[in-house]
């Protein structure tokens, strides 16, 4: 016959520290969960920026920010938690429940030991027994009553069978659940959520991984290129919990992805876990946390317990890490479209950006070489780092070129010389001889070229007598990109890519045409194509990626 566990007798010299917690969270149990959420992340913030050359401080409130932590746990505990001598409630329940309070205030939580410790420190009388049917059982605290669990139970099986699961745990539902926050994938061939009851690990760096072409740095597909008309004012009144980035991600609904026979209990808890892992890798690149950032991978694995890191790298969970995955990409790109149009940009931001587009596939690489995962899901979360480093990229070159253009365009000198060598060319000829087109588009692009060009060229952009010469740079340049931004709409069912070739075609034909005459303004021509080359795809690309969401 088994032993009956005795209640763990307390310490007083030992757990001198744990009373004083204690007592400090019985007495600050009124104060509301989203406050002490709000001075953790000052910490978090003060202990980031605490200078390197003074180790004692930035020590003392690492210290003081674990201790806030540990309140906030135990400050949970005692509004959702209550002694009950005859209650049992699974273990993984109560951490499940912690995990997800502190993913709805974006927060890290506590490991399942620490945590652990939090509950037998305010309640010491519990005991902890192994329940259930063999190869089924699960440990349980005997002694303390989640409250609400019976109404947070029945929702959570309401939402279950609405989405069409069994109650059971069945997996029924075969493709994805809808979400506007998922609308197009980056991806170029979804990966099937089909069961596959052996996995076969891969090494990252083995052959078959290091050749295999859907994670090759490759141009966006023509699928993924789309003119949307007035795309930055969608981006920006989408939708406020959206393109707002003080809102937290919300991730789709894990259910349908759900293997047979799971543990409802493990699924939320790696549902938060997941859900505080790309808020904190969005807030890290928001503020440009480049520390945080690189180290996010390895400390969200120390954050999965055995069976919820089990869960996270099912075949049948793939599915719903890419959704989730393109939810933070996109909010990502939001973002950062959003420096399109700052030229005048500190250099080390700019600096910062190289530092991830350079870094960031890279650390999650190694992060993936020291875990037991599937090659599907390697292929898939490469491939998705990948592609936003492509737009990063993309967005850096705009903004490199565009410093070199605006100042071009801000020179009345260069100005006149590139509007001198343009009114030398037979625009006419060129566009007969580079152009396959009919006679309508003929006419859009000798009004294009012969009068809009030159009007933006020759026209004044200063908005006051007294404005400064950066305000004037930005207006001018702020018209010019709208206005590229537009030209595609002018064309009937254009095929984004034929768009950029014969643009760039023809801007190397009129280039090479001033050239040939010895133009003065041919260098500052060189400089603005570029610009535009850069600006144009970007904008398609961009296009691509949210084309569903205003759909």
């Amino acid at each position: 016959a088994s032993k009956r566990k005795r209640p763990r007798k307390l310490d007083a010299s030992v757990d001198v520290g744990d009373f004083e917690l204690r007592n400090l969270a019985l007495q600050t149990a009124h104060v509301p969960l989203p406050l002490l959420a709000l001075q953790i992340k000052q910490l978090e913030s003060d202990e980031s920026g605490a200078p390197a050359s003074e180790p004692s401080e930035s020590h003392k409130l690492k210290e003081h920010k674990e201790r806030q932590r540990n309140l906030f746990g135990m400050v949970w505990l005692i509004n959702s938690c209550e002694h009950s001598p005859t209650a049992v409630v699974p273990r993984n329940r109560i951490y499940a429940r912690y995990v997800q309070i502190c993913a709805d205030n974006s927060l890290t939580p506590l490991s399942p030991a620490s945590f652990g410790k939090l509950v037998r420190i305010l309640f010491p009388t519990l005991t902890t027994r192994r329940l259930g049917m063999r190869g089924q059982s699960k440990y349980h605290y005997c002694g303390i009553k989640l409250l609400g669990d019976q109404n947070q139970q029945a929702q959570q099986l309401h939402h279950v069978s609405g989405l069409g699961i069994s109650t059971s745990g069945a997996h029924q539902v075969q493709s994805p659940i809808s979400s506007t926050n998922s609308s197009i994938s980056l991806d170029d061939s979804p990966i099937t959520s089909s069961h596959i009851h052996t996995p076969s690990y891969t090494p990252i760096n083995s052959p078959s991984i290091a050749n295999s072409n859907s994670i090759s740095d490759q141009l966006p597909l023509v699928s993924h290129l789309k003119h949307v008309a007035n795309l930055d004012e969608l981006l920006a009144g989408n939708s406020a919990e959206i393109s707002n980035p003080n809102f937290p991600l919300q991730l789709p609904s894990i259910y349908p992805y759900l293997p047979r026979d799971i543990d409802y209990d493990i699924a939320d808890t790696l549902y938060s876990l997941y859900k505080v892992h790309i808020n904190s890798l969005f807030e890290s690149l928001r503020y440009m946390q480049m520390k945080k950032l690189f180290s996010s991978f390895n400390n969200f694995n120390c954050t999965l317990t055995a069976p919820v890191f089990k869960l996270y790298t099912h075949e049948s969970i793939i599915e719903w890490v890419k959704q989730c995955d393109l939810v933070m990409y996109k909010r990502m790109i939001r973002m950062l479209s959003k420096l399109q149009l700052q030229y005048q940009i500190p250099p080390e931001v700019l600096t910062q950006l190289k530092q991830i587009s350079g870094g960031y596939v890279q650390a999650l690489s190694n992060n993936l070489i020291n875990n037991k995962v599937t090659k599907n899901f390697i292929i898939m979360k490469l491939k998705l780092a990948k592609n936003f480093v492509n737009f990063l990229n993309r967005l850096i070159k705009i903004i490199e070129t565009g410093q070199s253009a605006a100042k071009i365009l801000n020179d009345p000198n260069e100005k006149k010389s590139m509007v001198d060598d343009w009114m030398k060319l037979d625009i006419h000829e060129i566009i007969s001889r580079e152009i396959p087109c009919g006679e309508k588009n003929i006419e859009v692009l000798l009004q294009i070229l012969n009068h809009d060009l030159l009007h933006m060229l020759t026209g004044s952009f200063t908005s006051s007598h007294d404005a400064e010469e950066n305000d004037v740079s930005n207006e001018m340049m702020m018209q010019i990109s709208n206005y590229i931004s537009e030209l595609p709409g002018k064309f009937n069912n254009i095929n984004p890519r034929l768009f950029i070739l014969l643009t760039s075609n023809l801007l190397t034909t009129c280039l090479r045409e001033i050239s040939l005459s010895s133009g003065q303004g041919f260098g500052a021509w060189w400089i603005v194509r570029c610009w535009i080359d850069e600006f144009l795809s970007w904008r398609f690309e961009l296009g691509g990626l949210f084309q569903l969401d205003f759909s």
